[in-house]
């Protein structure tokens, strides 16, 4: 079965542990940048099938990211997470209208996590 390809952006190192430790590595390939500038740089090098960013990150923050994406043909395609500690109330409807399919708030359930992977990617656990 082929993996998931999932690249994760935060530049809090503890934070790509966590996901790291969660995401079932027969299922998942995890792959790790700092900002949202190293992710869309990984993006057009690989291909990946779900997109993970945190929103406050340097050089080029997740929401900025997210806006370049959805106007890529290359990568609009791409179903994108937000998980941010500052994702909640007006924020969560300027993030899904900036192109990001789901968010989730830090700290959060792993179980919540895997659900809304699962719906984005359609890999069950």
């Amino acid at each position: 079965m082929r993996k998931t390809k999932v690249i994760y952006a935060d530049d809090d190192e503890l934070c790509h542990f966590f996901m790291d430790s969660i995401l079932d590595k027969d299922l998942y390939s995890l792959k790790n940048v700092y900002n949202g500038f190293e992710m869309i740089k990984e993006l057009l090098r690989e291909e990946y099938d779900l997109i993970i960013t945190d929103l406050e990150m340097p050089e080029l923050d997740g929401l900025e990211a997210i806006q370049i994406i959805r106007k890529s043909k290359f990568l609009g395609g791409i179903p994108i997470m937000v998980v941010s500690s500052i994702a909640h109330g007006d924020l969560v409807k300027e993030i899904i209208t900036a192109g990001a399919d789901d968010c989730i708030c830090k700290p959060f359930m792993e179980k919540d996590l895997l659900r809304k992977i699962e719906n984005l990617v359609g890999v069950f656990v």
